[in-house]
C-alpha cells in the first residue's frame, strides 16, 4: 500500500488589535507556516517498506523519486 500525508507546523499570533473603523491586518512576516509531506509504502508482510519526506508537498518528481527508490530496494 502507498499513501501520503502532509504535516504542518503553524505559529500564529495569539492577539491582535485595530483602530476604530479599520480592519485588522497581520504582516505575513509575523506568521510562520511550515509543511512537510510524507509518502510511504507498507506491506502486510514487512510493514514499512520505504518512505520519502519532502518540504511542502509531494509532486510528480518526488513521487517518481520515491518509486525509483522502492524499485531499487527490490531490484533482482
Amino acid at each position: 500500500y502507498i499513501d501520503e500525508a502532509v504535516f504542518t507546523f503553524n505559529t500564529f499570533l495569539t492577539k491582535a488589535w485595530s483602530s476604530s473603523y479599520s480592519n485588522i491586518s497581520v504582516p505575513e512576516a509575523k506568521i510562520n507556516v511550515r509543511a512537510h509531506a510524507l509518502v510511504a509504502g507498507v506491506s502486510e508482510e514487512v510493514g514499512l517498506e520505504g518512505y520519502l519526506i519532502v518540504p511542502k508537498a509531494i509532486n510528480t518528481d518526488s513521487y517518481i523519486e520515491f518509486l525509483r527508490k522502492l524499485k531499487q530496494k527490490y531490484k533482482q
